[in-house]
């Protein structure tokens, strides 16, 4: 019980100092300090000494903030704490630090581009979407709430009316005279004032913002068709994430008749913008053949470029798809030579007639034992474990008769090898021919040697991911 306690103090207290982290940096960020850094170490002094992990958290959630801060959001901080501190002691905890970090600068620096737009609007006294945010929150030194953008919104559909009222009144009254031409200048610097806001609402960033409250139903009612339409408004607009959005509708067929083709389309669009979720997400479409012709080359080629950029994903997705054609290359290699024993089982072996080179059968052979092995150790499968303990000794059965009895054969023997096809032991002329070929020490040492580097070629790739 105490045990219990204990935990449930340690979440609240956690959950107590996420929450004033973010509190602070979103009143720096409205402050228009716009150092990260600075912020960073300022939170971990402020609030008593949270680790960066908690610190780029806090700032990257402060940064994304579109409206008063709510228990669940302190609550998805605390889960993705938790989930980056199970990776505490282990290498792929600088990577997520190192990614959180990214994530935050990039939230930071798009609300900074946000606010000094805003800025420079009130600065020319503009009556625009981006000044009317930014008094509000400046003001409050906090993001505005759902019914202040709402009415920011109301206001848009004002300006909008207004615009169509005054195209109508110019249309009737292009056919009389206008009373003076002050009247005329009057009439379209007015026009021309609510083309130019409407122009800055016309923002793809928050376009985008739009379509993904009618995907999730935040707010709004949920409603794929409309998450759609705003997707593909911002996506032809340029908008990346728009467009990575609108491919997930094509694949998933929300809102639009599924469709793989349109999907790659637009994940291609996107990835080629560099967005890495968009370059992981082709990548499995050229690996599974939806919408694009399956090539497992270029799968690898875009899951490359995407774990380059940071993608997890795409990371987990690459060493997968290259252990599976790995496995795959190999045991081709093994079952090409397992049908010439099957057919051809000689007591001394022409390496000449081998499907591969002798060292390179010799590696594939012991990589799938080494293969097999560790995935008997893993399976709780009792099938699959008798399985692999009647492949093991086969295999290595394979690997002892390549290693001892397949040889390069001198030419002046090659008529007399091929005579032993037909003996199941050497007979007295061939032993001559034994001595010379069958060596078990050499036979030995390079068994021992491919085994060595297969294990060394192992972890090899065990440290490099």
């Amino acid at each position: 019980m105490l045990k219990q306690l204990k935990h449930y103090f340690l979440m609240w207290n956690t959950k107590r100092s996420i929450k004033a982290s973010i509190r602070l940096a979103t009143e720096a960020i409205y402050s228009e300090q716009f150092d990260v850094g600075a912020i960073v170490k300022r939170l971990s002094n402020d609030t008593g000494g949270i680790n960066l992990l908690q610190a780029y958290i806090s700032v990257s959630l402060a940064a994304g903030l579109t409206e008063p801060l709510k228990e669940a959001d302190i609550d998805h901080a605390l889960m993705q704490l938790q989930n980056a501190e199970q990776h505490l002691d282990t290498p792929e905890f600088d990577g997520i630090l190192t990614m959180t970090k990214k994530l935050a600068v990039g939230n930071w620096s798009q609300r900074r581009a946000d606010i000094l737009r805003g800025k420079q609007a009130c600065t020319n006294d503009e009556y625009s979407y981006a000044g009317m945010i930014y008094r509000l929150e400046n003001a409050k030194r906090g993001p505005c709430s759902l019914d202040e953008r709402n009415e920011t919104k109301n206001h848009h559909d004002e300006l909008t009316q207004a615009k169509r009222n005054l195209e109508d009144y110019l249309a009737k009254t292009a056919e009389i005279d206008c009373k003076t031409q002050e009247k005329e200048r009057q009439v379209k610097e007015e026009l021309d004032s609510v083309r130019h806001e409407l122009e800055l609402l016309d923002d793809p960033a928050t376009i985008n913002i739009f379509g993904q409250m009618s995907l999730d139903g935040d707010e709004v009612p949920q409603d794929y068709v409309a998450a759609a339409n705003w997707f593909r408004i911002a996506a032809e607009q340029g908008y990346a994430n728009a467009r990575h959005n609108l491919a997930l509708m094509y694949e998933d067929g929300q809102g639009v008749n599924q469709d793989y083709a349109e999907a790659a389309k637009w994940y291609r669009i996107a990835a080629e913008q560099g967005l890495a979720s968009s370059q992981n997400n082709l990548g499995s479409m050229y690996e599974t053949g939806n919408g694009v012709p399956k090539d497992h080359a270029e799968a690898i080629a875009w899951y490359r470029r995407a774990a380059d950029n940071g993608d997890v994903n795409a990371s987990s997705n690459l060493n997968r798809l290259e252990a599976i054609l790995t496995r795959d290359e190999y045991l081709n290699i093994v079952f090409a030579f397992m049908d010439l024993m099957a057919a051809h089982a000689p007591l001394i072996g022409n390496c000449s007639i081998l499907p591969y080179p002798k060292a390179t059968i010799l590696y594939a052979i012991r990589w799938v034992v080494e293969d097999c092995e560790t995935k008997r150790e893993a399976t709780t499968h009792q099938a699959l474990r008798e399985g692999y303990d009647r492949m093991v000794p086969t295999l290595n059965y394979l690997f002892t008769r390549l290693a001892r009895d397949w040889q390069e054969i001198d030419p002046e023997d090659k008529d007399a090898i091929a005579a032993l096809g037909s003996c199941d032991s050497f007979p007295d002329w061939a032993l001559p021919l034994q001595r010379k070929y069958i060596d078990d020490e050499k036979a030995s040492n390079e068994a021992i040697e491919i085994a060595l580097q297969v294990m060394k070629d192992k972890l090899d790739r065990e440290n490099r991911h």
